[in-house]
């Protein structure tokens, strides 16, 4: 994604948790199922903890950010 522009990133997944490696100068808006689950600000490289759910369960997670972002790997749990 580029400075300036929105863009966003979906992903339907099976699990209780979710991270990613990502890396920019963002703040990451984090939707769960369509509902907002918060935001997380992204200005180095790391991990970053998106999703700790209680259960195992199918999901939609959507990741949208305003600004330079990278998504280099996600890992879940």
């Amino acid at each position: 994604l580029h400075a300036g522009k929105q863009g966003h990133l979906t992903l339907k997944f099976r699990a209780k948790e979710v991270n990613a490696v990502m890396d920019g100068a963002t703040e990451v808006e984090i939707f769960l199922d369509g509902k907002p689950k918060g935001k997380i600000k992204v200005s180095w490289p790391d991990m970053y903890n998106l999703v700790q759910a209680k259960r195992v369960g199918e999901h939609e997670l959507k990741l949208v950010a305003r600004g330079n972002l990278r998504v280099y790997a996600f890992t879940f749990g």
